[in-house]
């Protein structure tokens, strides 16, 4: 196992392996899991929606898939990411997908469509961690060894807000918001503030009648 997410209320758990099946788990059963092996490589990054009807994977293929948490069902979006993608979150109002690429680019996607609409270049290593402050600003780690900034409703860069002498493996914002932290393989963690004002988070254009997931 690679990869866990557990639903906003708590009820599902949703696994990436390196076999590339995607498990998902009933935490009050505790029922065998619902297996699925759809990705042709090791799955890197699982995240729920807000909402909990809805998670993506992403992982070493090519592939990211945005799957119906009660049915299983799944939309494939084929050569997402050429090189693959380990970072994946959604912002806080959902209306935003954002994705981590190895080849350091990342992309922004409509949630309920599966369609792309940014991408978001600075980064100069692949792009592993991923998150969403309370506010719409995007946080992202690198293996150039440097956490970012993002204004998505924009996809304007923020700047670098820390940098460590090795890979960036993860990020997480405080719940107010105003400080990042940031995981590293040269054995720290970062503290960082956020120096910049409160972002509204634009959902993606959407054809009349689209559906949020």
């Amino acid at each position: 196992m690679n990869a866990v997410a557990v639903s906003p209320d708590g009820t599902l758990a949703v696994s990436g392996g390196w076999d590339g099946t995607v498990r998902r788990w009933h935490l009050a059963t505790k029922q065998p899991p619902v297996i699925s092996r759809v990705h042709a490589a090791g799955v890197l990054g699982v995240s729920f929606h807000p909402a909990g009807r809805q998670f993506a994977t992403v992982g070493s293929d090519p592939t990211l898939i945005l799957w119906d948490a009660a049915t299983w069902e799944k939309r494939e979006v084929k050569g997402a990411h050429p090189r693959g993608a380990d970072g994946v979150a959604y912002s806080p109002d959902g209306a935003v997908l954002a994705t981590g690429g190895i080849d350091g680019v990342i992309r922004l996607w409509d949630p309920a469509t599966g369609a792309q609409y940014r991408e978001l270049v600075g980064h100069t290593g692949p792009v592993i961690g991923l998150a969403f402050g309370p506010d719409g600003v995007l946080a992202s780690g690198s293996h150039d060894g440097t956490a970012r900034l993002w204004n998505v409703s924009t996809g304007a860069s923020l700047g670098v807000v820390g940098e460590h002498r090795g890979f960036v493996r993860g990020v997480a914002f405080s719940p107010d918001g105003k400080t990042v932290a940031s995981a590293s393989w040269d054995r720290t963690v970062g503290f960082w503030p956020v120096a910049c004002p409160p972002l509204p988070v634009a959902p993606p254009p959407r054809p009349a009648g689209g559906a949020a997931p």
